[in-house]
């Protein structure tokens, strides 16, 4: 009878590891692209449309050249990621590391603590990451125009922008162990 119990036990805990398995593997077969930019702004402004300095309002453009001379000039957005799956099985991952490109130069990186789930068959699921970036750091001693162009540059061309690129490393949780996708996965935007 015990000879049972324990087989019965090994396949409760083999199944799930093989279908968390499977869910990771269908995950790297997955298609990814950068599908939105929203929520952008910069010292509280809405960066929406923005295309130079005469966009701003006195008082905005007050602000915009004050954090320009000082020591920080942080631009906030959304970086919506679209996962399509051709899988005929679901798709997932537990949690994901990310690195942001910018201009071929890795700017930032983190974590995204949430399980995404792709449903089969050319599903589709988003994942939206926070992302807030230092304008003076990123385009140290160099002009004015050159730090706002890519606060600009998303602005005004959003999703079309090719500045921007996302590598991601998915993780599945299998048995407590969190087991890493072997490499980066590239993230652009387009399918």
């Amino acid at each position: 009878m015990r000879k049972y119990f324990v087989f019965i036990l090994f396949l409760f805990c083999a199944l799930p590891s093989c279908q968390t398995l499977q869910m990771m593997k269908n995950f790297a077969k997955c298609e990814f692209r950068l599908a939105q930019l929203s929520n952008i702004t910069a010292l509280g402004i809405d960066m929406t449309g923005k295309r130079g300095f005469a966009d701003f309002s006195l008082l905005d453009a007050g602000k915009v050249v004050q954090a320009l001379a000082g020591n920080q000039f942080l631009l906030n957005f959304v970086s919506n990621i679209e996962v399509r799956n051709p899988n005929a099985e679901p798709a997932g991952l537990t949690r994901m590391d990310w690195i942001l490109v910018v201009d071929n130069k890795e700017i930032l990186n983190g974590s995204l603590n949430q399980a995404i789930s792709v449903p089969a068959n050319n599903g589709t699921a988003l994942m939206p990451l926070n992302l807030s970036i230092d304008l003076k750091k990123i385009f140290a001693n160099q002009s004015r125009d050159e730090t706002l162009s890519l606060a600009f540059d998303l602005a005004q061309q959003g999703n079309n922008t090719n500045r921007l690129m996302l590598r991601v490393r998915p993780y599945m949780n299998i048995g407590g162990a969190e087991i890493p996708y072997p490499g980066y996965l590239n993230i652009k935007k387009d399918f």
